[in-house]
This record gives structure tokens, C-alpha cells and sequence, in this order.
């Protein structure tokens, strides 16, 4: 009996120890399986973060080449950009040359005609009521070339002005009066448009003298031709100069067709025009709005009504120095 207990202990002994071993055995299975299931995803994850890398990479690369083409683009826009606006302003040089060019040939050919008429009276005279005539024809003579002496004098000033555009002190009203205003007045008596100019008769400012005169030439411009065109003779465009305290307020009014709302919330957009096919370039109100905005420091509206004519309010400092 007693050994027959034995041979039943040493059986649960040998049984505990096989399935210890089993036990250990599935446990080792199970942590092999583990080990190799983490390890591949491990490896899985390691290819995957390699690839989203290489992704990167070559994302970064598109990336740096694609930011050096828009560069190389919008320095070519830029450039384009700055050529078209150079275009411009020459245009609007080049109107008030031909202008200049014309109102100077009526006075020089009066001096012409009044200098051969002189010398045919100097040969033939003979009494006191010949000197007389000669005297008067001396004295429009001297008139007429003070005129075009003047004409050419404030053109001079103006051409230099905008082709320089150093900034200086002046006194705005009599440059507007003496200097801009007669070569203007030359390019619109082309369609008989008529030019006013009121305000201070002094207001001394320290600006750009001829980021102004482009304004006004263009705003004045812009008025004859979109405001009145050539079938309103007698026209007349005002240009209204206001001061302000520490700035100064310049308005640019004519009574001719106005504009759309549509139209006049787009006046200042680059390349829009309703003229293009007379060569209008949509650029003049463009130019006008960046040098009184960037330029002058200064703000610039639009008010128009089909049928009410059209304004163009500009306000800057006296001194661009305030702008910073």
C-alpha cells in the first residue's frame, strides 16, 4: 500500500513537471511570437518612416523648387510691372511734350511773322507814325517770347521734377499755377477742355514735386478723355486745392459721363480699362493710386454716377517726413 502511494506521488510529480514544462513551453511560444510579431512591426514601421522620409524629402525638394520658380516669377511680374508703370509715366511726359511743342509754336510763329513784317517797316520808314508801329510790333514780339520762354521754363521744370523726383520744399499752389498748369492747359486745348485751379494762394510743403505733377497729369488726363472725351468743347476740369492743417487735400472734378459702380470700385486694379481700343493701358489710375498711397503717404477716393461726372479726392501730408 504504502508503495503504491510512492508510484502515485512520483506520477504527480511527473505529471506537475510536464505540465510546468508545457506551461513553460507555451509561454515561451507565446512570448516568441511576441517578440517576432513586434519585431516586424518595428521593421514595418522603421520602412514606413523610411518612405515617409524619402516622402518628405521629396516634398521639401518640390517645395524649394517650386518657392524659386514663383520667386524667379514674381521678380519678372515685378520688373514687368515696373517697366509698364516706366511706360506710363513717359506717356504722360510725352503728352505734355507735344502739348508744350504745340502752345510754343503759335508764339514763336507770331515772333516770326512780326520780325519779317518789323524789318520791311525799319527799311521803308519815314516818319513818326512807322516808329510807332514799329514799337508795337517790338513790344508783341517781347510778349510773345516771354510766353514761350515761360512755357518752356515751367515744361523744364516739370519734365526734371518727374525724371528726378528728389524731394524738396515748394510751395504747392504756385508750382500747380506756374509750372504744371500751362503745359496741361496745352495738351487739352487739343479738345478745347478747359482748366481751373482754386485754393490757397500759398501752402508750402516738403514733398515730391514730381510724384505730384504725374499725379495730376494723369487724374486731369484721365478726365478729358474717360470724363468728356472730344465731343464736349468748352469742358471744364477743376482742380480743387484745400489745406488742411498738417496736410493737404487735392480734388480732381469734371461734370462728364461718370462711371458705373462696377466700374469705379475697379478704377485703380492694374490693366483695367474701359478704353483699350484706343490703347488705353489700365494703368494710369494704377500709378496714381501707388505713388499717393506708397509715395506720398497719402489716400486717395472715387466718387462717380453715370451721368454726375467724377471725383478724385487726394489727401497727403505737407511734410512726407511724418509718413516715416
Amino acid at each position: 500500500m504504502l508503495e503504491l502511494d510512492d508510484e502515485i506521488s512520483a506520477i504527480r510529480e511527473t505529471g506537475l513537471r510536464y505540465a510546468v514544462l508545457v506551461m513553460a513551453l507555451l509561454l515561451l511560444g507565446t512570448a516568441t511570437a511576441i517578440i517576432q510579431t513586434s519585431l516586424f512591426e518595428i521593421h514595418r514601421a522603421q520602412v514606413a518612416e523610411g518612405a515617409a522620409e524619402e516622402r518628405s524629402h521629396a516634398l521639401k525638394d518640390l517645395v524649394r523648387a517650386r518657392t524659386a520658380d514663383l520667386e524667379i516669377q514674381n521678380r519678372q511680374l515685378r520688373e514687368a510691372g515696373e517697366m509698364l508703370a516706366e511706360r506710363e509715366k513717359m506717356t504722360a511726359l510725352g503728352q505734355v511734350v507735344s502739348g508744350v511743342a504745340h502752345e510754343v509754336n503759335t508764339p514763336l510763329g507770331i515772333c516770326v511773322t512780326a520780325t519779317t513784317y518789323l524789318s520791311d517797316l525799319v527799311n521803308n520808314t519815314d516818319s513818326e507814325l512807322d516808329r510807332q508801329e514799329a514799337a508795337d510790333v517790338v513790344k508783341m514780339i517781347m510778349e510773345n517770347i516771354s510766353r514761350a520762354s515761360n512755357l518752356v521754363k515751367g515744361f523744364k521744370k516739370v519734365a526734371v521734377d518727374e525724371m528726378d523726383d528728389d524731394r524738396r520744399s515748394f510751395d504747392l499752389p504756385v508750382y500747380l499755377r506756374e509750372d504744371l498748369l500751362p503745359g496741361l492747359r496745352s495738351m487739352l486745348a487739343r479738345n478745347r477742355h478747359e482748366l481751373e485751379l482754386t485754393g490757397p494762394e500759398s501752402t508750402p510743403i516738403h514733398s515730391y514735386p514730381g510724384s505730384i505733377a504725374q499725379v495730376v497729369t494723369n487724374l486731369v488726363m484721365n478726365a478729358s478723355i474717360h470724363g468728356y472725351g472730344r465731343s464736349a468743347p468748352g469742358s471744364v476740369i477743376r482742380l480743387r486745392l484745400q489745406d488742411a492743417g498738417s496736410r493737404v487735400v487735392l480734388e480732381v472734378t469734371d461734370s462728364g459721363r461718370g462711371m458705373q459702380e462696377e466700374i469705379r470700385k475697379r478704377i485703380f486694379e492694374p490693366f483695367f480699362t474701359t478704353n483699350r481700343e484706343n490703347g488705353g493701358s489700365g494703368l494710369g489710375l494704377m500709378v496714381v493710386y501707388n505713388i499717393t498711397t506708397m509715395k506720398l503717404g497719402g489716400t486717395i477716393e472715387c466718387t462717380s454716377a453715370p451721368g454726375d461726372g467724377t471725383t478724385f479726392r487726394i489727401e497727403f501730408p505737407k511734410d512726407c517726413r511724418d509718413t516715416g
